[in-house]
């Protein structure tokens, strides 16, 4: 690594490290990301999902390989839910292994303005009418396309509801993030 880079290399650490702890209320930080027990925080990343359509879920195979899809989502508070076909591999990893992760996100041109969910959690498989007419409402509403599945389309519904939550905000500081338990 020549010295630019080096120099380059050390101040985005330091600047992950160290942002933004002067002016931090009720924080500590722990493993990297800072921990704000903070209503707002939790409002800000609930607004973020109910104002995004996809996320990017990663789940793993049989043989323990990780496998990232994306799927178009609904969220009631933090759970979300998202429609597949039940011969999907995601459908079939989630079966088997329960445990997922996702993250929601935009393309940013400016990585200073990056701000984003990364969310650990709990998939479980919904079953009959009473579990699944309230959340196709609601895909209804957000996606009025859903009402013309193509033919042969085996629904499944699933729900995943969060245990761990980062809501990255460079817009704070570069490589800021906030953590959240559930």
């Amino acid at each position: 690594m020549n010295v630019k880079h080096r120099d380059i290399f050390r101040f985005l650490l330091l600047n992950t490290i160290y942002s933004g702890q002067k002016d931090r209320k009720k924080s500590e930080v722990t493993k990297g990301a800072t921990r704000i027990m903070d209503d707002q925080i939790k409002d800000n990343l609930l607004e973020y999902l109910e104002n995004h359509t996809h996320l990017r879920l990663a789940t793993v195979t049989e043989d323990g390989s990780p496998i990232a899809h994306t799927v178009a989502y609904v969220s009631e508070g933090a759970v979300v839910y998202f429609v597949t076909d039940r011969r999907t591999r995601k459908y079939a990893n989630i079966t088997k292994e329960p445990r997922v992760a996702y993250t929601v996100d935009e393309d940013y041109e400016d990585w200073s303005k990056i701000q984003g969910i990364q969310m650990e959690g709990e998939a479980s498989i919904l079953e009959g009418p009473e579990q699944i007419g309230p959340v196709m409402a609601m895909f209804m509403k957000k996606f009025p396309k859903m009402a013309s599945l193509p033919p042969g389309f085996e629904m499944g519904v699933v729900k995943i509801e969060p245990k761990q939550a980062y809501f990255l905000n460079n817009l704070v500081s570069f490589g800021h993030r906030d953590e959240i338990s559930f």
